[in-house]
C-alpha cells in the first residue's frame, strides 16, 4: 500500500493511515485516538441508550445521509432538512460533546457503520428499535473510493491499487463480509427489533419503503406527506440543497459525499477479471447467507 501523507494524529479531519485492532482496521476517529480501540469500543458497547432512540446501522456509502434525513423527517414530523448530518450529530464512532447528548430530548437517531457486535449492549438486549441499511457491495465499493479522493492522509490510490489493496483485503469496520454476515443474522433473530432496507429497493420503490420505515418508527403520516418527504429526499434533492458536513473534512474542498446515487456504476469501474474476482469471494463468503442484493 502507499505511504500516506503526512499528517498529525491530533488532526479530527484525518481520515487516514486507518488505525489497527485485532484483525480489522478502523478510521482514526479523534476518540480512537484518544483513548486506544479497545477503550474506544468498550464506551460504545457500554453506553447508556434511552428506549425512544433508534440506531441507524449501514455499511459506509449505502445511502447513510439519505436514510437518516428520511428518518429525522418522519421523527419531526417536518420536510425542512436537518442543518447537520449524522457524522456530525450523533455517531456513535465520534459522539461529540457526549454531556451535550445526555441533554438532547425525545427520540434520538444514532448512527455507525460498526457491526452488530459492537452495538451498544443495553440498546441490543432491551430489545430497542435498530435500522439497518446496505447496499450491493460493487456500487458500494465504488463509492467508497470515490469518497476517499481529497481525505486528509489518503493515499493517491488508483482504481487498480484500491481494489487489490483495499477491497480483496477489505478489513475497514471488520469488513463488508462480516458486517452483512452480523446484521443479516441479527434481522432472523426474533427478539431484536430491526428494520431493514436495501439502498437499491429504496431507491427503486421510494414510497413504499418510506411508508413501512414510519410504520416502523410508529409515527403518524399521510400520503401526501410520504410523497413530500420522497421529493425532498430525492438524490438530486439532497445533493443540492442538504449541508454537506463531510466538505469540512475535504482537503480540496469538493465533497465527495453525494456524487451519483445510481444502481449499477460499478460496470464502469471493475473490469472483467475484477469482476470475476469480486464474483467467486461473494460466492464463496456468502454461501450460506440469505441475503439478496441488486447490481442493476
Amino acid at each position: 500500500m502507499m505511504d500516506p501523507k503526512s499528517l498529525s494524529v491530533e488532526d479530527p479531519r484525518a481520515t487516514y493511515p486507518f488505525i489497527p485492532y485485532k484483525n480489522w482496521v478502523f478510521m482514526p476517529t479523534p476518540a480512537i485516538m484518544t483513548k486506544g480501540p479497545e477503550k474506544h469500543f468498550q464506551d460504545i458497547q457500554d453506553y447508556e441508550t434511552r428506549e425512544t432512540d433508534i440506531i441507524l446501522c449501514s455499511s459506509q456509502k449505502s445511502g447513510t445521509h439519505w436514510v437518516h434525513e428520511i428518518m429525522s423527517m418522519l421523527m419531526k414530523q417536518t420536510t425542512e432538512y436537518n442543518s447537520l448530518g449524522p457524522w456530525w450529530e450523533l455517531n456513535l464512532e465520534y459522539l461529540r460533546q457526549p454531556e451535550a447528548v445526555k441533554k438532547i430530548t425525545g427520540p434520538r437517531i444514532f448512527s455507525t457503520h460498526l457491526p452488530f457486535s459492537f452495538l451498544p449492549r443495553k440498546h441490543v438486549d432491551n430489545g430497542y428499535k435498530l435500522v439497518y441499511l446496505n447496499r450491493n457491495l460493487k456500487d458500494r465499493y465504488v463509492s467508497l473510493y470515490n469518497f476517499f479522493q481529497g481525505k486528509l492522509g489518503v493515499p493517491t490510490w488508483t482504481w487498480a491499487e484500491f481494489f487489490d489493496d483495499f477491497i480483496l483485503e477489505d478489513n475497514l469496520y471488520t469488513g463488508w463480509f462480516n458486517y452483512t454476515k452480523e446484521m443479516t443474522a441479527a434481522t432472523k433473530n426474533k427478539s431484536n427489533k430491526i428494520f431493514s432496507v436495501m439502498y437499491e429497493d429504496l431507491l427503486i420503490d421510494p414510497k413504499k419503503h418510506i411508508t413501512d420505515l414510519a410504520n416502523f418508527l410508529e409515527v403518524p403520516y399521510t400520503d401526501e406527506f410520504i410523497d413530500d418527504i420522497v421529493i425532498k429526499c430525492s438524490f438530486k434533492n439532497l445533493k443540492d440543497n442538504k449541508l454537506n458536513v463531510c466538505s469540512i473534512i475535504d482537503t480540496d474542498k469538493k465533497s465527495t459525499l453525494f456524487r451519483k446515487g445510481i444502481i449499477g456504476d460499478w460496470k464502469n469501474w471493475f473490469t472483467v477479471t475484477q469482476n470475476e474476482q469480486m464474483d467467486a469471494i461473494y460466492n464463496k463468503e456468502m454461501e450460506d447467507v440469505d441475503v439478496k442484493f441488486k447490481y442493476e
